[in-house]
């Protein structure tokens, strides 16, 4: 997976109509890739090049006054397929659209393989770019252009040949979420920054607290996590299903590969309404001196954003110690896996009772070109029953309270819905039921 250090970028947008001889230089631009190389033998290697242009740049190819324009070129590249595998056409982009943005505008332009359908409407979350006849190794699609009011964000986004899938972020139109966490803030900072060894510092957010409004939830298969401090001084953007989850409780932590610059460890410990970050190896010199900043939580669809001033402890004038200390420390309520009744709730959670599985995974349409897989963890597993709904609306309810035997390859009545994974974590379906066939058991190790 993919960690992206976006910088902000400075500058004064200058009216196209008031000054028509001056020149416009695209706001961002760059190439990510995609490589599905873990379902052999089907193998695809795709590069998206992207380029963002703020309203009124006349070097547009869709020029518009009022919206930025997003402009992606879809590569399949012929590369040489691992032993074994071999290269296929590719005949989707999806790319993420942050949940509160909007879409005004989808279309395609110039050389290269045209989409043969655009759909912006069955998914507010994403713009499809579909390929009836694939797009071969070798080959590129034309300009893939958004239009849309809202500036650029990182956002989840995938290249597929049918059900098989590759996911990464690409910048595409983005805004803060609407929702708020129902209780957020940071109770501890600390800045290590160097005058002179550029992409050496460090930065620490340790013990900030955090919990979810009733509804909402930390899903790591499908959320993005996005630390933003300062308004895109520094953005650290954590892709879906890179946190892995640790033991029973709802506690998922994050950390990047030997070698990845930065290095970062994020934990979101959910049962104990905590969070926190480690950032070495990064480029904080935007900070020094500062006197405070911004520090903007986004986890999918729900943000947090809290203001802390910042003393500086130490400086030898090579070397700058900045710090913030919450005292008496903020603390959010913790998660309680009882039956007490919601009136009585104060996390905004709505205690009940729980399953005694600790995730839960069914798949929509097993097999089909259109497939979902949806997982679903810790509160989000109901008791007795859990309803499962997919994006394209049909729903199914499981009973989920571990008094009934659950295996993968069972169905709800419609034939739909299908168990594909169980996580049995507490033992209690495992003693009743005999056990949890291994193919299906997804239990995390302690």
């Amino acid at each position: 997976m993919m960690t992206s250090l976006l910088r902000r970028f400075a500058g004064v947008l200058v009216s196209f109509v008031l000054f028509p001889t001056v020149v416009f230089a695209s706001l961002e631009s760059g190439t990510v890739i995609f490589e599905n190389a873990d379902t052999p033998p089907f193998y695809f290697k795709a590069a998206v090049s992207y380029e963002v242009f703020a309203p009124g740049d006349a070097t547009s190819p869709v020029p518009s006054a009022t919206d930025f324009t997003y402009v992606y070129t879809l590569t399949n590249q012929a590369a040489t397929p691992p032993a074994g595998s071999f290269n296929v056409p590719v005949d989707r982009l999806d790319v993420g659209v942050g949940a509160s943005a909007s879409v005004t505008a989808t279309t395609s332009l110039g050389v290269g393989i045209a989409p043969s359908s655009i759909d912006s409407t069955t998914s507010a979350s994403r713009v499809q770019f579909l390929f009836a006849s694939g797009i071969n190794p070798g080959q590129s699609s034309n300009q893939l252009v958004i239009q849309s009011p809202n500036g650029p964000g990182d956002t989840g986004s995938n290249v597929a040949f049918g059900t098989f899938i590759d996911g990464r972020i690409l910048r595409a139109p983005f805004t803060l979420p609407a929702k708020d966490f129902a209780c957020y803030d940071v109770n501890k900072a600390e800045f290590k920054i160097y005058r002179n060894k550029s992409g050496k510092d460090k930065l620490e957010l340790q013990k900030g607290a955090i919990s979810f409004a009733a509804g909402d939830a930390f899903d790591p298969a499908t959320d993005i996590v996005k630390l933003d401090l300062n308004n895109g001084d520094f953005v650290l953007s954590i892709p879906a299903g890179s946190f892995e989850r640790k033991g029973s409780k709802a506690d998922y932590k994050y950390e990047t590969g030997s070698g990845v610059v930065p290095e970062v460890k994020f934990r979101l410990n959910i049962d104990k309404a905590e969070w926190s970050v480690k950032v070495k190896k990064a480029d904080f010199g935007l900070f020094l001196d500062a006197a405070g900043m911004d520090v903007t939580l986004m986890i999918g669809d729900v943000k947090g954003r809290t203001s802390v001033p910042l003393t500086i402890k130490e400086d030898d004038g090579n070397e700058q110690k900045l710090e913030f200390k919450r005292s008496p420390r903020f603390e959010c309520p913790k998660l309680r896996d009882d039956d007490s009744s919601a009136a009585n709730d104060t996390t905004g959670h709505g205690h009940h009772k729980r399953s005694c599985m600790s995730s839960f995974t069914v798949t929509y349409r097993l097999g089909q070109p259109d497939q979902e897989v949806i997982a679903l963890f810790g509160g989000d597993i109901g008791h007795p029953d859990t309803a499962v709904i997919s994006s394209a609306g049909p729903s199914a309810t499981f009973h989920t309270s571990c008094s009934v035997c659950l295996s993968c390859g069972q169905t709800d009545a419609s034939g739909d819905f299908t168990i594909t994974g169980i996580s049995d974590a507490t033992g209690k379906m495992m003693s009743q039921c005999g056990g949890v066939d291994p193919s299906c058991d997804i239990t995390p190790d302690p």
